[in-house]
């Protein structure tokens, strides 16, 4: 009795760690995600700005 309730006990941690794990995983690709678009964004940015700024000036 007292085997098997620590068996399910270390898999129900087991479970949770997996778990734990795959959260971990997907915040890092999402991180990873929004500084890829932010430095895209950082990058292209100037020169929208700039273009707009172009038509703003034009009558």
């Amino acid at each position: 009795m007292l085997i098997s309730v620590g068996f399910l006990l270390n898999q129900r941690k087991n479970g949770f760690i997996l778990v734990l794990r795959a959260l971990i995983d997907i915040g890092v690709i999402v991180l990873a995600d929004l500084l890829n678009i932010s430095a895209v964004i950082l990058h292209y940015a100037p020169g929208w700005l700039m273009s707009s700024a172009k038509h703003l000036e034009q009558p």
